[in-house]
């Protein structure tokens, strides 16, 4: 849907590579990130922001 309206859209369910089996490093409560989660995010939207120039 995003695609059709032209708003770019980052998928982090997909993208971080957050699973079952690596979940405890990276969810503080088996939804939100923790600290080592919001780092990969960040330098995951850098990447994606990097190369949308």
């Amino acid at each position: 849907m995003a695609d059709q309206m032209g708003v770019p859209f980052y998928d982090t369910y997909h993208r971080l590579g957050v699973t079952e089996d690596n979940a405890a490093d990276y969810l503080a409560d088996a939804v939100h990130l923790n600290e080592e989660g919001r780092f990969l995010f960040g330098t995951a939207l850098i990447a994606t922001l990097d190369h949308s120039r």
